[in-house]
């Protein structure tokens, strides 16, 4: 089989299932991880797709624009778990924190629940309310509007007039891309806007993901580097982005 009629085979099967992992390509093709690999960089220089940790999901899901929350929660596990640990070491007892609708995010909500930590969290994302029902110590306030099934969160106008009703101690974030040259980017307009309102609703502001979103760029615009104070990571990145945070003055943190 030559490379485009297997590039062909990978997007019918992410036609079929939005979400397709290295090893299981490499499997149903019967050709190495690095072929795979060398085919998703070439249909993602295409924006056909969109890479992550271990494989790649349409650029336009079939579901209408947005991967299910399940989905994206069982990506780069290990590495957002990493980063929700580290992230844990910055939140106290009495803070209020914004937690945005990303899986890295509620990989963090998930550090807190098995934590003692008592705060009040103010969420736009169901799956993290769900994940702390039951912390008695937690207090929680879900941001209503119309609910988008697939990622299980509010996201809508509705939603960021909810949002202007608070302010937090902290905000936790993360998103499609952030760069150097585009700053923080989502590909979903709603949720750029409820990140960017979250950020600026609160005193000091993180992003944290595993490294597969730096140096990516999407077409909405969350905002500039320098709405940040940290940006918390799995593993070191290229010293040209840490020096543009520095330029900013946030703080640069990698887990490893």
């Amino acid at each position: 089989m030559i490379a485009v009629e297997r590039q062909q085979c990978i997007i019918d099967a992410l036609h079929q299932r939005n979400v397709v992992t290295v090893g299981d390509l490499s499997r149903e093709l019967d050709v190495t991880e690095e072929t795979i690999r060398r085919d998703l960089d070439k249909l993602e220089a295409q924006e056909v797709i969109w890479r992550v940790h271990g494989g790649a999901y349409l650029r336009t899901p079939t579901n209408g624009g947005d991967v299910p929350v399940d989905t994206r929660r069982n990506m780069c596990t290990e590495e957002k778990t990493r980063v929700a640990k580290r992230c844990m070491d910055y939140i106290k007892d009495d803070d209020v924190l914004m937690l945005d609708n990303s899986t890295s995010v509620l990989h963090l909500a998930t550090e807190l629940k098995s934590s003692n930590r008592r705060v009040t969290v103010i969420t736009n994302c169901l799956a993290i309310i769900e994940e702390l029902t039951g912390c008695s110590q937690i207090d929680l306030i879900l941001l209503g509007g119309t609910m988008n099934h697939s990622s299980r969160d509010f996201s809508s106008t509705v939603t960021q007039k909810f949002l202007d009703q608070f302010h937090a101690k902290k905000a936790f974030i993360s998103c499609s891309g952030i760069s150097t040259a585009s700053g923080l980017t989502d590909y979903n307009e709603n949720n750029a806007a409820i990140r960017r309102k979250m950020l600026l609703n609160s005193d000091v502001r993180f992003f944290m993901s595993d490294t597969t979103k730096v140096g990516k760029s999407m077409i909405h615009v969350v905002g500039e580097l320098g709405l940040l104070d940290y940006v918390i990571v799995d593993r070191p990145v290229d010293q040209d982005f840490q020096d543009a945070l520095e330029a900013h003055h946030v703080t640069f943190v990698s887990c490893k």
